[in-house]
């Protein structure tokens, strides 16, 4: 069975959520119900223990750490090399 779920958003919002949909060639509905299912399919793949053992690990074997906008920048100044 299929229930209703109604969220305020502000307009501006709204609108780009639609040209979301639109490029996807979808409903916003839709959009909306896949967008959902992606985050909710990502975030239970994994424990918060799970998560919190790959963090350790990380900082154990001294992987770099640093901003994420920072380290999205090197990693994309790498691929422009």
């Amino acid at each position: 069975m299929s229930k209703r779920l109604q969220v305020l958003i502000p307009e501006e919002e709204y609108k780009k959520l639609k040209q979301h949909a639109k490029l996807e060639r979808l409903t916003l509905g839709a959009w909306v119900r896949s967008a959902l299912r992606r985050i909710t399919e990502s975030e239970s793949a994994r424990s918060p223990e799970e998560k919190l053992k790959a963090v350790k690990h990380a900082l154990k074997i001294g992987a770099p750490t640093d901003n994420i906008d920072d380290m999205k920048k090197q990693i994309e100044s790498g691929y422009l090399k």
